[in-house]
């Protein structure tokens, strides 16, 4: 699919919802919203900030893309879909600048914008479902980072030494990451007892003994994907080894459940009782089990009254977790079944089946 097709049936997306909700067009702002658009733009600079530098108005003929004279030049050159969009430009200097160039835009339309611009009304919350099911390049693309997600995530569980602080260890992983393009919007490192303590462990300057979690969802072009690899550094406990075959019994559950035209809260359902046939009903209270995954590190949480229903062409990142383990990797829905898609190479694995289908599991890997 060429750049000028994928947006181009973006913007068809984008009439229809621009005539269901009776608006003139949408302003767009938000990284997640931003990049899906654009094919992979990205007009942010302060990555903490949800709204980036550079906007793009959306009507039903027209894909205006405003920015400051900074990001302008920019835009120009890296957006690789650049011929699709027109650009306008302001002084940074200029306070004015760019709201006159949206009062200009805006005048005698009704528009919507995600990101809070004065006199706009708030983008309708089903924009989002636009996003949910990625068109045939954006797979292409997926793939790629999901693949190098995986590598990354193993390269670091593979290196990490006993003595290193979770500190250190996370920023090799940022380092494994950076240098495959992927943008780490998401660290996490836990060693030890914190592994047990914590479901989402910020890494600290705790320095690791036995054992360690390393958590990452990397992003490139908008796309973000997620994993999550655990080592341990001699004999394995047994009892750290039951849970983590129970985690990814469930986990696996999961992924053979996520199945086109099944409601996602039916694969919430199945992880809950999965929990409960291993010997663990109470451990899903403790943390979320994930969702669908795409532009945003979830674009939403799957739950027991979720209303989404799974379509080919989406993408999932489950991660059921039991105090100590988890198992967690990204998924595709494909006409062919689940496929993982962020495979770590030479991983140990185990084949768990659940309902008479099978999935390869990633287990904690033993130095």
């Amino acid at each position: 699919m060429s750049l000028t097709t994928e947006v181009e049936a973006k913007h068809e997306k984008v009439r229809t919802f621009l005539h269901a909700h009776h608006l003139d067009g949408v302003l767009l702002s938000k990284h997640h919203n931003f990049a899906w658009f654009t094919a992979g733009g990205s007009n942010f600079v302060n990555t903490a900030a949800e709204v980036g530098t550079a906007h793009l108005l959306i009507t039903v003929d027209r894909r205006i893309l405003i920015s400051n004279n900074i990001e302008g030049a920019r835009l120009r050159e890296e957006l690789e879909a650049r011929d699709e969009f027109e650009f306008e430009q302001h002084a940074w200097h200029d306070p004015r600048g760019q709201s006159e160039i949206l009062r200009a835009h805006a005048a005698g339309k009704r528009l919507a914008c995600d990101g809070g611009i004065p006199g706009m009304s708030p983008l309708p919350s089903d924009f989002d479902l636009l996003r949910h099911t990625l068109l045939d390049g954006e797979v292409v693309r997926f793939r790629q980072v999901c693949r190098d997600t995986g590598q990354a995530v193993g390269e670091v569980a593979r290196a990490v030494e006993v003595g290193q602080s979770e500190a250190e260890m996370s920023g090799m992983l940022a380092g494994a990451c950076r240098k495959r393009g992927l943008l780490p919007v998401v660290l996490l490192v836990a060693v030890d007892e914190r592994v047990s303590r914590f479901r989402h462990p910020l890494p600290t300057g705790k320095k690791l003994k036995r054992y360690a979690e390393l958590i990452a969802c990397g992003r490139r072009k908008g796309l973000v994907a997620a994993a999550s690899r655990l080592v341990c550094f001699g004999e394995l406990p047994d009892d750290l080894g039951n849970r983590h075959e129970a985690v990814m019994t469930v986990d696996t559950a999961a992924i053979v459940g996520t199945r086109p035209g099944r409601p996602v809260r039916d694969v919430f359902n199945d992880i809950r009782s999965m929990y409960a046939q291993t010997g663990f009903p109470d451990e899903w209270k403790q943390h979320h089990q994930g969702g669908l995954i795409g532009y945003q590190p979830r674009e939403y949480i799957a739950g027991p009254a979720d209303s989404h229903t799974i379509a080919l062409n989406q993408a999932f990142a489950w991660n059921p977790s039991i105090a100590g383990t988890k198992s967690e990797d990204t998924m595709l829905v494909t006409e062919f079944g689940p496929e993982v898609l962020t495979a770590t190479p030479d991983w140990p694995l185990t084949e768990i089946i659940v309902s008479d289908r099978a999935a390869l599991r990633p287990d904690i890997l033993v130095r």
